[in-house]
């Protein structure tokens, strides 16, 4: 390939493979490789997953941390003969362990001992990010400043001192735009400067004044009496200055080397408050924001009158008390038909039927791996090969990879909108508008999407939790989802109702009841769970409105492959496996293979667990079976129903059944409520990382389920309905 650039931006350069930049370089192959950790800290929207993209090329490695359900990643990029691995650390406010998400990043610094931080800082808005700055600085002097969205700061007409703001804090500060690129070289330049040791780095100390800094010194020789510098790994100071401010992780770690320590310092903490005439945490918190104000006075120019940026004037509208709701729900309603008509038709295959045939799902599903279990199962044939190995291979191996990859690109499609709502800086206001209701039942308004994506699919609604800051909302959230009818059960419903109700309002009032029975029962269950599982786990929002800017395409689709691809890895090989546990348990009886479902053993097992669904009016084996089948998909229910009664027509299979009005109540009860498809049950595998409350909720539905439906149906008989 010719020359044909010379540059030093070769890392925003499509063919920096040709510029002599890099070609110059020495080979990685040709001397020792160095490697250094390189942490990658801040507030949430202030672009830090957009740097951390930029940085490492979009090649990471996403996992969880150990034993949490905090998403982790992992990139690197090499530098010469230096390899730098950046950690990208959860965004967060301040490392005041109030949240899984400090602890998680307050510990990788302390422990992990990077060798350096990258704190990327919102230039537009120094006030608030500045704290979560102090207290990285407070542990560790290793830190470079990105000092991103210069841009952003420009149009409020803000000017930063740079040079000024540097010297106050002690550590390098880079003015960036990282989303163009801008500043990233002289980034990385400053940081492979500190891992070389080549910068002179300056001791951060805040000075909380003459009565608390008496105390920590006074703490500080305690702790070192006891050697604690041994037993942890962090600072004497600052864990004097946390064990002042009440810090529960501190507190709890001390408590497990020496009690006595503890102790003493909650009597000095009384009697300095008594002195002060205040909390001392809340004096520290002051002191801190009292210096910040002084850094921005000194550093910053601000102008004499606000300019109204494009921001605040599309807030104007997108926050107005009457329009806010609205729009809020029109942007996601839209958003929810796109996803799902592109993927699987509804709903505007209802205005365009030939959606229902030429979607991706479909295309995936029943076009191309129909196609080849058609020829498939022609070459087997034609080899004489038995017919139960047919069986196996066709309709349990080649449907059950079927089903999941038709699951993909929904999966992909939610992922690539959500980033386009979060990257645009629209979701943190969606949060907003809606944070008053979803706290009635006990989550913040960032958990709306989600839930309200389960009226679609459950899978991308459990998996679209991860959006959520807080491990106790994203669990809250994957118990609440399935409650949430997804499309495919509201087709169940359709079928089940037309069989059975035949005047129009009735059928209307009837879909309307299930869908208030769902709401009812998210909220009723999101106050219950609040009060048994997360009494000590109070739900914080503390969000900040980021300013509207145009999403980038490539971090875009770096999230939404990364995100889905787990999908396929994870929950695919659960689905695969236990899909051929069902065609067994389908297409084997106690006298071997079987061709009639009625003689399999899950007919024999739905026989068996009539009884138990006698009291709720479904004592009827084949509407078990149907409803195990389901478990697999809830579109199976009526096709079950078909099949068993060897009729075509789904509504004409639902009355030959026999089902009354009261029972077909009931079963849809039943269908809305117990245990969500395999693949959602996947999915919170997955996500929550815990077989515990994976089967958990398996069991919470189908009490709930059987519950709610003995209740209404036994009502029903009390009033004297059939």
């Amino acid at each position: 390939m010719p020359l044909l650039f010379n540059c030093v931006s070769c890392s925003r350069c499509p063919l920096n493979i040709a510029c002599s930049t890099v070609r110059d370089k020495p080979s990685v192959d040709d001397e020792s490789v160095e490697e250094y950790v390189v942490a990658v800290a801040g507030n949430p929207n202030v672009g830090k997953s957009t740097l951390f993209n930029i940085l490492t090329g979009g090649k990471q490695r996403v996992g969880n941390w150990p034993g949490k359900t905090i998403e982790r990643k992992e990139g690197a990029r090499t530098v010469g003969n230096v390899k730098l691995k950046f950690v990208d650390l959860p965004g967060t406010y301040s490392l005041s362990a109030l949240s899984l998400e400090e602890v998680i990043a307050r510990r990788f610094i302390v422990e992990a001992k990077p060798n350096v931080v990258i704190n990327i800082v919102d230039a537009s808005n120094l006030e608030r990010n500045l704290y979560l700055t102090l207290q990285i600085l407070e542990l560790t002097k290793r830190v470079v400043i990105a000092l991103n969205m210069m841009d952003l700061a420009k149009s409020k007409g803000l000017k930063i001192n740079v040079k000024k703001l540097s010297q106050k804090l002690g550590v390098p500060v880079i003015p960036m735009i990282a989303i163009r690129g801008e500043g990233l070289n002289e980034l990385i330049d400053t940081v492979m400067e500190i891992v070389k040791n080549k910068v002179s780095l300056t001791a951060f100390q805040i000075n909380y004044g003459d009565k608390i800094e008496d105390a920590i010194s006074i703490i500080v020789k305690v702790l070192d009496e006891h050697d604690i510098s041994s037993k942890l790994p962090y600072p004497l100071r600052w864990m004097a200055v946390r064990l002042l401010e009440g810090d529960r992780e501190i507190i709890r770690e001390i408590l497990a080397v020496d009690s006595s320590i503890i102790t003493k310092i909650e009597q000095l903490k009384n009697e300095l408050s008594e002195v002060l005439g205040e909390d001392v945490d809340v004096i520290i918190a002051d002191k801190r924001y009292e210096l910040i104000e002084e850094i921005i006075g000194d550093v910053v120019e601000k102008p004499s009158k606000k300019p109204l940026t494009l921001t605040d004037r599309i807030d104007r509208i997108v926050l107005n008390k009457y329009l806010g709701l609205p729009l809020l729900l029109s942007i996601f309603m839209l958003s929810f038909m796109v996803i799902f008509s592109v993927n699987i038709g509804f709903p505007l295959n209802l205005m365009f039927p030939e959606l229902e045939s030429f979607n991706l799902a479909s295309l995936i599903g029943d076009y191309i791996f129909g196609y080849i279990s058609d020829v498939v199962s022609s070459y087997l044939i034609s080899i004489n090969t038995p017919e139960w190995l047919v069986s196996l291979i066709v309709d349990g191996v080649i449907s059950g990879v079927g089903s999941v990859l038709s699951f993909y690109p929904l999966v992909f499609t939610v992922f690539i909108l959500f980033g386009v709502l979060e990257d645009s800086g629209y979701m943190a206001r969606a949060a907003f508008i809606m944070d008053r209701i979803m706290r009635k039942f006990g989550l913040t308004g960032r958990a709306f999407m989600p839930l309200m994506l389960g009226y679609g699919c459950n899978i991308p609604s459990v998996m679209a939790t991860r959006i959520l800051p807080s491990g106790r909302d994203r669990l809250l959230s994957i118990l609440l989802s399935s409650l949430i009818p997804c499309q495919a059960r509201l087709a169940t419903f359709t079928i089940i109702i037309a069989a059975i109700f035949h005047n129009f309002a009735l059928q209307i009032a009837v879909m309307l009841f299930l869908y208030a029975l769902s709401l009812f029962l998210v909220f009723l269950m999101g106050i219950l769970f609040n009060k048994l599982f997360f009494r000590e786990e109070p739900s914080f929002f503390i969000m900040e409105l980021p300013p509207y800017h145009r999403p980038s395409l490539k971090v875009v689709l770096w999230h939404a492959e990364e995100r889905s691809k787990h999908f396929l890895i994870k929950a695919g090989t659960i689905i695969f496996s236990i899909s051929i546990i069902v065609w067994f348990l389908t297409s084997y009886g106690p006298s071997g293979y079987v061709t009639m479902s009625e003689m399999s053993f899950a007919a024999f097992l739905g026989d068996s667990l009539s009884v138990i669904f006698g009291p709720v009016g479904l004592n009827d084996w084949r509407i078990v079976v149907a409803l195990i089948t389901g478990f697999m998909a809830k579109e199976a229910v009526p096709e079950t129903f078909a099949i068993i009664s060897n009729v075509s027509d789904p509504i004409e299979a639902v009355t030959v059944i026999g089902l009354t009005p009261l029972s077909a109540f009931s079963l849809l009860i039943i269908t809305l409520l117990y245990v969500p498809c395999l693949a959602t049950v996947a999915a919170i595998y997955k996500e929550t990382r815990s077989v515990k409350w994976t089967i958990f909720t398996v069991l919470y539905l189908l009490s709930l389920s059987y519950l709610v439906a003995l209740i209404f149906y036994n009502l029903g008989l009390i009033l004297g309905f059939r």
